[in-house]
């Protein structure tokens, strides 16, 4: 069995840029009220890409999983669609 130590600072970092990335997602969502599918997923998944913080990857491969299936439903999404995962993130991270 090998245990791994995590730097509580590293963490902290980690979680602060995925805090970060979720905010640079919403400000851009802000801006528009309707996304393709497509677009979505991407901007769902590269906040998911650039946030390293350990701890949360099964919470938030649950939360993209299911904004997936949603978006998967629909070929033109608003923005409330885009949002709520987005915010289920950032809600995750900052509880961390």
């Amino acid at each position: 069995m090998t245990i791994v130590s995590v730097d509580p600072q590293v963490d902290e970092r980690a979680r602060e840029q995925g805090i970060s990335a979720v905010d640079h997602a919403l400000h851009e969502v802000s801006g528009r009220r309707f996304f393709t599918a497509n677009e979505a997923r991407d901007l769902l998944h590269s906040v998911a890409a650039r946030t390293t913080a350990t701890g949360v990857d099964n919470e938030m491969s649950h939360i993209i999983a299911r904004a997936e299936q949603v978006f998967n439903e629909q070929k033109i999404l608003d923005r409330d669609r885009v949002l709520d995962p987005l915010l289920d993130l950032r809600l995750i991270l900052a509880r961390q």
